[in-house]
């Protein structure tokens, strides 16, 4: 037991620990977030917002392979006829490693 504890509380196992850490936060604020959801005095802009993230969060609304970060667009408009677009998915990314 000694051994899993040690390997719990290892460096190497930071990530882990916040993602589960993480989610049981997320689990236990749940209700508290749909009383706040469905209650009529939280501005619609709120409750929308915190639906979307919710709705990101578990999944819904998400095709399969589909990133859930942001997308970046920019336009530059360079007269009437011409016109620069760069796009990009904006997705945060897990930075892994070892720790030396």
């Amino acid at each position: 037991m000694s051994e899993q504890v040690e390997a719990w509380n290892s460096s190497l196992n930071i990530s882990e620990r916040l993602r589960i850490k993480q989610a049981a936060m997320v689990e236990a604020s749940l209700e508290h977030l749909f009383e706040r959801l469905i209650d009529k005095k939280e501005s619609l802009a709120g409750a929308v917002e915190l639906f979307k993230a919710l709705s990101r969060n578990g999944g819904i609304g998400v095709a399969a392979g589909e990133s859930t970060g942001e997308r970046v667009k920019i336009t530059i408009n360079m007269g009437a006829d011409a016109q620069l677009q760069f796009k990009k998915d904006a997705a945060p990314k897990m930075i892994e490693g070892e720790v030396l």
